[in-house]
């Protein structure tokens, strides 16, 4: 269903900017230009819709479909199905016209995997503090996050520390960090960006991309 919503709408921006709002293109303009930032805008758009959980028809279907049997990441399957159509648009117009769409197909696959990754990753804190109750609580009640509370000990110290095990997502990197340094000052803190979390709170298994 999101599919066919997403195919009406980029038709009708494709028609809007090529009947009813032009964009002028200008004697002497720079073709790259227009191939670079067109496709770029294109494909932020296309990154958006794909983290939906949806597609803009055509061979972005396509590129789901390997992506969800084959774990391929969604820029690099539209770029081997697109490289096809412009190598035939190189046979159909000229040379030239085929490099540039090679040309744009790449970056398209690159822009797409990289606006999805933006978008999909997450975070990974490991906290090890002795006022582990007060960081968790803060964490359940306030951030209303899960965490997983791991008994630990402090080798050079010997006393008996928490190791709290801690998904969000990147908006709350900052607060969490500025919080646990208030509630205790000499936390040790350990970032790790993850590419995808799977489970209540995050992603769906039949999601991921």
């Amino acid at each position: 269903a999101k599919s066919i919503v997403f195919t009406f709408v980029v038709t009708f921006f494709v028609d809007f900017f090529n009947r009813i709002v032009p964009i002028p293109i200008y004697p002497g303009s720079d073709l790259f230009l227009s191939v670079f930032f067109g496709i770029s805008i294109s494909a932020l758009g296309m990154g958006i819709v794909f983290t939906q959980n949806a597609s803009t028809g055509g061979t972005d279907i396509i590129a789901r479909i390997l992506n969800k049997f084959t774990g391929l990441k969604m820029g690099i399957g539209l770029m081997g199905c697109d490289l096809l159509i412009a190598a035939a648009a190189g046979q159909a117009y000229s040379l030239n016209i085929g490099l540039y769409s090679m040309v744009s197909v790449i970056i398209n696959g690159i822009v797409v995997d990289y606006v999805i990754k933006e978008l999909n990753s997450s975070i990974v804190i490991t906290i090890i503090s002795e006022k582990k109750d007060e960081i968790a609580d803060f964490v359940l009640h306030e951030l209303k996050r899960g965490a997983t509370l791991l008994p630990a000990q402090g080798m050079y110290t010997g006393r008996e520390k928490g190791l709290l095990y801690i998904g969000l997502s990147k908006r709350e990197k900052n607060i969490i960090t500025s919080r646990i340094t208030r509630i205790d000052p000499h936390a040790f803190i350990v970032i790790n960006e993850a590419a995808s979390i799977i489970g209540y709170g995050f992603k769906d298994s039949k999601n991921v991309l």
